[in-house]
């Protein structure tokens, strides 16, 4: 078992949040099916792509144990999705980047492919993007039809961030609205890959998404 405090990932920033490695050299492809960690026992060991949109309770122990999530047979994973809301404090953003950069350069060293999470509130994204390094072209998110409209946001996001480069954006999830804005971006021509929940996944946003339109619908 991995202690996360042991190693020391080299970083561009100064807080020290770890560099992920250059993946210009791996697929763009989403490897299908894409499991929700801790959807249910059986189903992590049929994933392709492993993501953490749920509660943070599910996922929580890897940070102390990231080798849990080698023993399923996925060949890649998406960052895991700290709760972070709008109001957070930039402490705790910057301790959550951490967490979930450190553990995806775990898994990189280990031979996953990485897609960078990006489901955050906008005017986190600085922070959210640190220790990703320009040209990276794998980046993904969670949808949902009330936040339909950050979708083209995020692919902005990305797109900056590949800096020119070959490129995704995952969009994991969503209803009909989320389904017509990733229709109308594919036949702009714009990289984008829409990932159905599947059936033992129930669509459900993360602890702290839920969270955060709680307090949008409470202002409405």
């Amino acid at each position: 078992m991995s202690n996360s405090n042991d190693l020391i990932y080299p970083s561009d920033n100064e807080y020290g949040i770890p560099m992920l490695l250059d993946q210009r050299d791996k697929p763009l492809g989403v490897q299908q099916p894409v499991i929700v960690w801790g959807s249910t026992a059986r189903t992590v060991k049929d994933a392709g792509t492993i993501c953490f949109w749920t509660d943070d309770y599910r996922f929580n122990a890897l940070w102390n144990n990231p080798e849990k999530l080698l023993n399923s047979f996925a060949g890649a994973v998406v960052e895991p999705n700290y709760s972070v809301v709008d109001d957070s404090v930039p402490a705790v953003v910057i301790w959550n980047t951490y967490k979930k950069r450190w553990l995806a350069r775990f898994w990189q060293e280990a031979g996953l492919v990485v897609w960078v999470d990006l489901c955050v509130p906008s005017h986190f994204q600085h922070i959210n993007l640190l220790g990703v390094p320009r040209g990276f072209g794998q980046y993904a998110t969670a949808a949902w039809d009330a936040r339909a409209h950050e979708i083209e946001k995020e692919y902005a996001v990305a797109k900056r961030q590949a800096a020119g480069e070959s490129f995704t954006l995952m969009v994991y999830g969503g209803g009909k609205k989320v389904t017509a804005v990733c229709a109308r971006m594919q036949d702009e021509g714009k990289s984008i890959v829409r990932v159905a929940h599947r059936s033992d996944a129930r669509p459900r946003a993360g602890q702290g998404t839920r969270e955060r339109l709680s307090k949008e619908k409470e202002t409405d």
